[in-house]
């Protein structure tokens, strides 16, 4: 049961509680006066919706004559005549009898009293009720137009569309309790996408900047210290798009030196907007290749799920800096990991240890 008072008494007044759970509500409320009085008020208040919502039951074949019966309205017996032609000569005969053997003096006070009767009692009058159809019918108006402006001011259904509320009441606080455990698991699974937000990433920042750099094939990690900043990484990859139309290698001289003092290896930044699934991957240092072997870029919604092709990038002879745009389909999508491969075969082959270029980010 709950703790609110009024709560455990609707639940008590629409019998929904087990044989255990009724007497221990029944216990508490002969102690309780405050819960003996929202019973009350609850038992008044189901009364008072269910004499204006529920129609009148039709009586079954001859239980209305048989109720008039009982109630003396319009009875009409059959006189029984044999009966009474009976009972009449033995009255007669004790009469007969009983004057026959009375002395004289009695006999004479006996025809005294016949001839002067007492005077009958007058009977009190019933007073005559219509017909209960009538009553039946007119009943059924008031109680289905109460039934109607009660359903209109509260926005509930009458009962006479509802045949078995109780069941129905049952159904509706199931589905309310399936829809709550719906919406609990929608709010955990977005406090776990905030607080995944918020922990700190290696070569990962938000919004979705990640960078991508080559697998450690059966080589020794390389420290922290030694790889180039993403922040410096991704200005230089700015930099360096902005001027590709000014500069005939695709990259100007300082941010070239700059590069090419921090690393030579080749490197990519995804730049992903997650509110409209759409992003630009800025790449450097990438050997050419053909129509043949082209490079292709995947995602992972999750770090255990296999990788989603996002596009081939166009054929290029030089890739010391590019940038490509490309959408992940849906907004709201966050990626955990991009990859880059290069097709060998000719074929879109899934990424594997033979075929990856760069990755990102590198979870050490």
């Amino acid at each position: 049961m709950n703790s609110d008072p009024h709560e455990s008494a609707a639940w008590r007044a629409f019998g929904m509680l087990d044989a255990d759970e009724t007497a221990a509500f029944d216990a508490a409320m002969r102690q309780d006066p405050g819960l003996k009085n929202a019973y009350r008020e609850m038992e008044s208040l189901t009364a008072a919706i269910a004499a204006a919502t529920t129609p009148p039951v039709a009586p079954r074949a001859g239980q209305l004559e048989s109720l008039q019966l009982r109630l003396g309205i319009g009875a009409t017996r059959r006189t029984n005549w044999l009966g009474i032609s009976g009972w009449a000569a033995a009255v007669v005969l004790c009469g007969v009898l009983i004057l026959h053997d009375r002395p004289n003096g009695e006999s004479h006070v006996a025809h005294n009293a016949v001839s002067n009767p007492v005077p009958a009692v007058a009977q009190p009058s019933l007073e005559v009720r219509p017909p209960a159809d009538d009553l039946i019918a007119k009943s059924s108006e008031n109680v289905g137009l109460i039934a109607n402006e009660v359903s209109e001011a509260t926005g509930l259904p009458t009962a006479a569309s509802i045949e078995h509320p109780l069941p129905i009441v049952r159904v509706e606080t199931k589905r309310l309790i399936q829809e709550i455990e719906v919406l609990r698991d929608q709010v955990e699974n977005l406090q776990e996408r905030d607080r995944e937000r918020l922990e700190v990433v290696p070569d990962m920042v938000w919004p979705i900047v990640i960078r991508m750099t080559p697998p450690r094939r059966g080589m020794a990690l390389v420290k922290e210290t030694e790889a180039p900043p993403l922040t410096a990484m991704l200005g230089d990859a700015l930099a360096a798009a902005s001027n590709l139309d000014s500069s005939s290698d695709g990259v100007s001289a300082g941010s070239t030196q700059s590069l090419a003092s921090m690393t030579t290896e080749p490197s990519a930044i995804p730049i992903y907007d997650a509110a409209i699934g759409d992003g630009t991957l800025y790449v450097r240092d990438l050997p050419p290749t053909t129509d043949e072997k082209p490079y292709i870029l995947w995602f992972k919604p999750d770090p255990g799920e296999q990788p989603i092709l996002v596009g081939r990038l166009p054929k290029s002879n030089n890739r010391r800096s590019e940038a490509f745009d490309f959408s992940l389909g849906a907004p709201g999508t966050i990626p955990a990991e991009f990859i880059l491969t290069r097709d060998l075969s000719g074929q879109t082959s899934p990424p594997s240890t033979a075929n990856t270029i760069l990755q990102g980010p590198s979870l050490k």
